[in-house]
């Protein structure tokens, strides 16, 4: 037996929520009070999300100012719904909104704090990382040497900017004030997570290539890396970043592929 109340107040629900006007058969059969419990539900939805990306991006709104920031997730809250059960994972369509926000085109690299900031939080979210099994590794024979792949830690970020991103995310994070010097200092970071702690560091123009190169996606084998990394980089440079990849998980596991 289809309950005709209980669809009608259904889809005066939804109604709501689209804006759209109350229709009479409903006015008429349910008594409206001062209290507009959809309203209240709206905004109290909207102060969740609010709260939770001013805790997600305390950087940015240290960089641009508490009023400019506030009025910046206003309207991405009303331009973006919250389409995930998990409310940790609203925002990560925030940096591609500033990038189209107007007021914000003064501000290019607010777009890449954000984006730092976001995979920052996710990295967070995260479970510890599997270190990388040198045991396992120090008994490849020279056979199996050839089919040798490296592959990074999983949510590893590399990012390339026209500025100086890591002076100006250490300045906020840090909570320091002073001068940077924004144009023609471009800088490279990687961020990603070390045992279970996220993590950011300015790297050189190799190591940049480097990470790109294993973070393609492919399974080339670990010589045909450094034949093509050697067009760019010495091989004592790929030797001293494998390294340095290894020290900091930025490598956590390797495999053997048949070539």
């Amino acid at each position: 037996m289809r309950n005709t109340l209980l669809e009608t107040i259904q889809k005066e629900w939804i109604a709501q929520f689209k804006e759209e006007a109350l229709s009479s058969p409903l006015k008429n059969r349910l008594a409206r009070s001062n209290f507009d419990g959809i309203s209240v539900y709206m905004e109290s939805h909207h102060a969740t999300l609010f709260n939770h990306l001013k805790s997600t991006f305390p950087l940015c709104m240290r960089l641009v100012g508490e009023n400019f920031w506030y009025a910046l997730l206003h309207r991405y809250i009303n331009n973006c719904e919250s389409t995930q059960y998990d409310i940790n994972q609203y925002g990560d369509s925030l940096p591609q909104f500033i990038a189209n926000f107007e007021p914000a085109k003064e501000l290019p690299y607010l777009q890449q704090l954000c984006a730092i900031e976001w995979h920052w939080h996710t990295l967070k979210l995260l479970s510890p990382v599997k270190p990388f099994d040198f045991e396992s590794f120090s008994g490849i024979d020279e056979i199996s040497f050839q089919s040798l792949c490296f592959h990074l830690t999983p949510n590893l970020k590399i990012l390339c900017s026209e500025y100086p991103i890591y002076q100006i995310w250490a300045m906020n994070y840090f909570q320091q004030d002073k001068q940077i010097q924004i144009s023609g200092c471009p800088e490279k970071v990687v961020i990603y997570q070390h045992n279970d702690l996220p993590c950011i560091m300015l790297i050189s123009e190799e190591e940049y290539i480097f990470l790109e190169l294993l973070s393609s996606g492919n399974q080339t084998p670990w010589q045909k890396v450094v034949t093509e990394l050697s067009k760019w980089i010495s091989e004592e440079t790929i030797g001293d970043t494998l390294t340095k990849a290894l020290r900091y998980q930025w490598i956590n596991h390797f495999s053997l592929e048949a070539i």
